[in-house]
C-alpha cells in the first residue's frame, strides 16, 4: 500500500485545466510549494478524507476546505472494486487478501451481551492498511464530479453554486468551507501564511498546539516532585513543535519551557510534520491572525496569559482561544476571565 500511495503522489493529474495533486504526508516543503500555487491556479490537494480547493473564475480566486462525512463507513463495493484495480497482476492476490479482511465478522461487548455482525459486502474497519486508499478512491470520484462541470468563465457565484450543486448528488455527504480569505485554506491541519518578506508558507494550525498543549495520557514520565516532571514534560513538548512555525506563540513557549534534547509528541498533527528542509522565516502575524478574523493585538494578550499564568493555571480562556478551537477543531469555550487558579480544596 506504501508503494500504491508513493505513486500515486508523483502521478500528475488534471481535470478540465485543474491540477489535483495527493499529498503523501504533511511535508511542510511540499505544502508550501502548493499553497504558493494556489494563491492564484486552479489547484485541489487530497490526502484520504481531507481535501481542499483553489478554483479560478472571472470574478478571481475561490478558495474552499472540502469535508466528507463518515467517509470511511460510506465507501461501498463500487470503491473497494476500484482500489482493487490499483494493484498490479502479481500483487492481486495480496490486495484481495486485504479487501477480504474487510469482509469479516466484528464481535461487539462480552459474555452474554456479546453481539457478532457481518458486513453485507466489504466494510472499512478502521486499523485496515486500505484505509487512506479506500478515502483517496472516493474523494477522486467526488473532485472529478466537482470538476466535471466547472468552467472559470463563470463568476464567483456561479462556481459556488455549480460545486454546491454538484455535491449535491455526489454519492457522499459532504461540507464545503468556503474561504473568505487566502489563509482560511486547511489541509493537512496546515494553512498558507505569508511571511514579512511577502513570501507563502505552510503553517501548522495553532489549534492543534493549543489543543495539546499540557495534555497527557497517563502519568508523566521520570521521577521527583510533580511540579519538576511537569516542567521537564514540557520542556520536552515544546522540543518537538520545532517546525510549527516562527511565530510569537512559539517564541513565548520556548522562552517559558526551554526545549531540551529529548522530544516529546503528544498529538500526531504535530509528530508527523516533517520541515522538508524549508527556511523558518518570521511570519506575518497580521497575516496569521487573518485566518482567524483576529488581530495582533488578541494574540499578544494571549502570549501575556501564558507569560503571568504560573506553573498552578489550569486554563487560558480568551477571545483567540475561542476563535482558534471554534474555527480549527469546531470546539466551543465557555467560561470567563483570563485564566483560572487551582482550587486546593478541590478534588
Amino acid at each position: 500500500m506504501d508503494n500504491i500511495k508513493h505513486v500515486w503522489s508523483k502521478e500528475k493529474q488534471v481535470i478540465r485545466g485543474v491540477r489535483v495533486v495527493f499529498v503523501k504526508s504533511p511535508d511542510l516543503a511540499v505544502l508550501t510549494k502548493w499553497f504558493k500555487r494556489m494563491e492564484t491556479e486552479s489547484i485541489c490537494l487530497f490526502y484520504s478524507d481531507d481535501a481542499c480547493i483553489s478554483l479560478r473564475t472571472s470574478g478571481g480566486m475561490l478558495y474552499f476546505n472540502l469535508d466528507i462525512s463518515s467517509c470511511d463507513s460510506s465507501n461501498g463495493p463500487a470503491v473497494f472494486d476500484a482500489v482493487r484495480q490499483l494493484a498490479p497482476k502479481r500483487m492481486a492476490p495480496h490486495m484481495d487478501a486485504l479487501i477480504r479482511q474487510c469482509q469479516q465478522r466484528i464481535q461487539i461487548g462480552h459474555g452474554k451481551e456479546k453481539m457478532v455482525f457481518k458486513p453485507l459486502d466489504s466494510f472499512e474497519y478502521s486499523g485496515s492498511v486500505l484505509t487512506t486508499t479506500l478515502n483517496n478512491v472516493a474523494v477522486s470520484a467526488i473532485i472529478c464530479h466537482i470538476l466535471s462541470t466547472y468552467d472559470p468563465c463563470q463568476s464567483i457565484e456561479e462556481t459556488r453554486r455549480s460545486v454546491g450543486s454538484r455535491l449535491d448528488d455526489c454519492g457522499w455527504t459532504c461540507t464545503i468551507e468556503w474561504c473568505d480569505v487566502f489563509e482560511k485554506l486547511q489541509f493537512l491541519k496546515c494553512s498558507p501564511c505569508y511571511t514579512m518578506c511577502g513570501d507563502v508558507r505552510a503553517v501548522l494550525n495553532l489549534g492543534v498546539v493549543l489543543r495539546a498543549m499540557g495534555q497527557r495520557v497517563r502519568d508523566l514520565p521520570g521521577r521527583g516532585s510533580i511540579q519538576q516532571r511537569a516542567r521537564a514534560f514540557m520542556c520536552g513538548w515544546v522540543a518537538g513543535l520545532k517546525h510549527i512555525g516562527n511565530h510569537p506563540l512559539h517564541s513565548v513557549l520556548r522562552e517559558l519551557h526551554p526545549p531540551t534534547g529529548q522530544k516529546i509528541f503528544n498529538s500526531n498533527a504535530i509528530e508527523r510534520l516533517e520541515s522538508g528542509g524549508v527556511a523558518d522565516p518570521v511570519l506575518d502575524v497580521v497575516s496569521l491572525m487573518r485566518r482567524y478574523g483576529a488581530t495582533s493585538f488578541e494574540l499578544d494578550e494571549l502570549c501575556e496569559c501564558l507569560r503571568h499564568a504560573g506553573s498552578e493555571c489550569v486554563g487560558i480562556h480568551t477571545s483567540l482561544t475561542d476563535r482558534i478551537l471554534m474555527l480549527d477543531y469546531g470546539l466551543s469555550c465557555t467560561g470567563h476571565g483570563s485564566f483560572a487558579p487551582i482550587d486546593p480544596y478541590v478534588d
